[in-house]
């Protein structure tokens, strides 16, 4: 018999309508496996929006590129950390495949994100655990939850 491990933060599915998926990436390496889990993850009906947000001392350029190429949309913000990297160097290291949106403020970017994406499209939020938290923190109810 197979064992189960959830580990939260790591392509973990947070919401529905739209899909939101939380993944604590923050190095290459996690990128391109969380790249990979997104290709595997349900299609979304609507537009798939990512948001990331870093700290500084992380080289993620090439790796955040290949992961942009997997969304529709980029939405750019620093989360809340005093080693948070700025949008403007991380929309820099993006390039513009997809061109980023730059959003300082994580709760603003999230909904920005949350209206992008609709009740149909997917969000993907990575980055930073700090990011993550607020993510959990800012998210509407589930239709039909308590």
């Amino acid at each position: 018999m197979g064992t189960r491990i959830r580990l939260p933060g790591r392509t973990e599915i947070v919401h529905e309508s739209p899909l939101v998926v939380l993944d604590g990436a923050h190095n290459p390496a996690a990128f391109l496996a969380l790249r990979e889990a997104m290709t595997e993850l349900p299609h979304a009906a609507g537009p798939r929006v990512l948001v990331c947000g870093a700290l500084r001392g992380r080289d993620l350029a090439s790796a955040l590129a290949r992961l942009a190429k997997e969304v529709d949309s980029v939405i750019l913000c620093e989360p809340p950390s005093p080693q948070a990297m700025s949008t403007a160097y991380l929309a820099a290291a993006l390039g513009s495949t997809p061109a980023p949106t730059l959003i300082a403020d994580p709760a603003d970017a999230l909904r920005a994100a949350l209206t992008t994406a609709g009740t149909h499209g997917m969000m993907g939020v990575t980055g930073s655990p700090h990011l993550l938290h607020r993510a959990r923190r800012g998210l509407p109810p589930q239709p039909g939850s308590r």
